[in-house]
Order: C-alpha cells, then sequence, then structure tokens
C-alpha cells in the first residue's frame, strides 16, 4: 500500500485502556472519584472517536490514491478541562465535586490538536456529541 497516515491523535473508544483523559475521567465519574486535571485544564486536544478511525483507514485503504498523504483528524478542539466538565454533565456529577486540579506535568503538551481540512474522501458528519 503506497498511502501515507498522518498521526491520528487521541483516537478513543470502548474498551479502552484507562490511562488516557476520557476512559479514566468517565470510570472516575463512574467510581465517584475525584478526576485529576493537571494545570489549570487549558491544554488542548482533538478526539477521533476509533470507529471513525477505522473507518478512514478503510477508505483510504480502497478508495485512496498512490502516494497521496491522508491525515486523520478533527477541526474540533476541546481543553481537557471541557471534557472533564463534559463528563461531569454525562454522569451528573457536580463538577466542584469531581474536578481535582494536580500539579501539571513539565512535559504536557499545550496544543496537540491538528485542525486539518477534511479530505474529500471523508464527507460525512461528525458523530453527534463530536463537534
Amino acid at each position: 500500500m503506497n498511502k501515507a497516515f498522518g498521526p491520528g491523535k487521541n483516537v478513543c473508544g470502548p474498551y479502552q485502556y484507562p490511562e488516557k483523559l476520557v476512559p479514566k475521567c468517565a470510570l472516575l465519574a463512574l467510581l465517584g472519584r475525584k478526576m485529576p486535571i493537571h494545570g489549570a485544564g487549558t491544554a488542548l486536544r482533538s478526539y477521533l472517536f476509533v470507529e471513525d478511525a477505522a473507518e478512514a483507514f478503510d477508505v483510504v485503504l480502497h478508495r485512496g490514491s498512490v502516494g497521496e498523504v491522508y491525515n486523520l483528524g478533527t477541526s474540533v478542539e476541546l481543553s481537557t478541562l471541557d471534557v472533564a466538565r463534559s463528563i461531569c454533565s454525562h454522569f451528573q456529577r457536580d463538577e466542584a465535586e469531581s474536578i481535582e486540579y494536580v500539579e501539571d506535568r513539565l512535559y504536557n503538551d499545550r496544543r496537540c490538536a491538528e485542525l486539518l481540512p477534511m479530505h474529500p474522501l471523508f464527507s460525512h458528519p461528525a458523530r453527534p456529541g463530536t463537534s
């Protein structure tokens, strides 16, 4: 296959190991425990649902052009605090009681989002709750 993929950042979905932000915060919310947010929670990320990433790989594999580079990403970016607040809302948890600000990591990127234009091969609308 002579097609290249750019990095798909922050791909998440069911059964993901709970070390990453979304599954970790969801699990902690279910358990009634505090969600640790590094620094002020202002680090920005873009998220791609695992089924969308798999569909993108399939589309490129079967319809992509040889030599073309396909970046997997989204035009939506959220702060880590926005994600935690959304999880609090979903699980009907009080933000003040559920979010704990912890010391920021020295190596924490302030922005990992790649706001890229959508490639014409990927023409379906965003899934509910992802825009």
